[in-house]
């Protein structure tokens, strides 16, 4: 596995936390693990292994998707810190995100000012996704 997969592990990790039995997340849908929502049927139970290789599976599976829609090249934690974003949020709204536009375009700190935007649910503004997008923002800028 190449080091912005791992980093991207770690972030997610670092911000969802996991849960071996399903709980719906803010956005009401039905979620395992480290924030795992492909597959989960309410009478699973995981262990943190099987967590671990859902995760894995998704950000791969999310790197490959990118390949098709990021258009420039990206530093190991660029490119880490869009796929930490992508799980979250969903690649399906990251493809339509004015995040990428900015991004294909090159304009990298545009892009950067874009994460902060990623912070309501149902539209209801929530405080963790505030400290996480600014987080993942700064690391995306290279301000570790």
């Amino acid at each position: 596995m190449n080091e912005a997969i791992d980093h991207a592990i770690e972030l997610i990790k670092r911000f969802e936390g996991i849960r071996h039995q399903p709980y719906f997340c803010p956005a009401g849908k039905l979620t395992i693990g480290w924030g795992s929502t492909r597959g989960v049927e309410p009478s699973m139970q995981i262990t943190n292994q099987q967590a671990q290789e859902m995760l894995k599976e998704e950000v791969l599976e999310l790197e490959s998707e990118f390949q098709s829609c990021v258009k420039v090249k990206l530093k190991d934690h660029e490119l880490a810190d869009l796929l930490s974003l992508a799980h979250n949020i969903g690649i399906t709204r990251f493809r339509a995100s004015t995040l990428l536009e900015k991004l294909n375009c090159g304009d990298k700190k545009g892009a950067s000012a874009e994460f902060t935007r990623w912070v309501h649910v149902q539209g209801k503004r929530f405080p963790g996704l505030v400290k996480r997008r600014v987080a993942v923002k700064t690391l995306f800028l290279g301000q570790v």
